[in-house]
């Protein structure tokens, strides 16, 4: 797991250091901040990194990274939960140059006429179930066309298997509801080339002041807590 992340001279950061990382990081910053371009450089070191992508352009194929993972009879299952009118949804498998495969069919039609919100749910929980124990993964905005209900369990299962599978997870997010369900220690601020996190000895203060965390960061409130 990253401790500590050292940025020097590279636009838009100056001198951004990330002290006291946590096995969850909320990334929140302006745009323009460099809360993608954290991403990108993290990306460079290449070690420990594991890097997901899934595209639904033929709409019903989604390729996996290595293989069927076992966790995925378990995610499908929640995913049916979570979706009752997908009480028909089923799957099979294929190989084809060593690369697997899934093919999803529902009753109510292919993948690429599902919502853009239910595309982005079903990847953002696909991502997580399909990760590999003891890596790094990173959310670029996954509040993107999800309502609270949807961000709620996302943080949810977000937080279940990172701690069944000891990941490390970072999250970029300009969204109020994704803060809400953040602890004062995992956030990450990006302002003015430089990195902060709340001052330790104020935490206790504003964990009891019962607002709610992205109230007291949209309000612009934290601010003066951070170091």
């Amino acid at each position: 797991m990253l401790k500590e992340i050292q940025i020097k001279n590279h636009e838009p950061f100056h001198n951004c250091v990330l002290k006291d990382l946590q096995p969850v990081n909320i990334i929140v910053g302006p745009p323009g901040s460099g809360k993608t371009r954290l991403f990108f450089l993290l990306n460079e070191l290449k070690a420990g990194y594991y890097d997901v992508t899934l595209k639904f352009d033929t709409g019903e194929i989604v390729k996996l990274k290595d293989g069927i993972p076992h966790e995925l009879e378990r995610y499908l299952s929640l995913w049916n939960f979570w979706t009752p009118d997908m009480e028909l949804f089923k799957y099979t498998s294929a190989k084809a140059h060593q690369e697997a495969f899934l093919v999803f069919r529902a009753m109510f039609g292919s993948i690429k006429y599902w919502s853009r919100g239910l595309q982005l749910f079903f990847g953002l929980l696909l991502a997580l179930y399909n990760s590999e124990p003891n890596s790094i993964i990173f959310f670029e905005h996954p509040e993107t066309n999800l309502g609270p209900r949807e961000i709620t369990q996302f943080m949810e299962h977000m937080r279940l298997v990172q701690k069944e599978k000891n990941l490390q997870v970072f999250i970029t997010t300009h969204s109020r509801d994704v803060v809400d369900l953040a602890r004062p220690e995992e956030l990450l601020f990006l302002k003015d080339g430089k990195c902060y996190k709340i001052d330790p000895s104020k935490i206790d203060a504003i964990s009891d002041s019962y607002v709610p965390l992205g109230d007291l960061w949209s309000d612009g409130f934290l601010e003066h807590f951070i170091v």
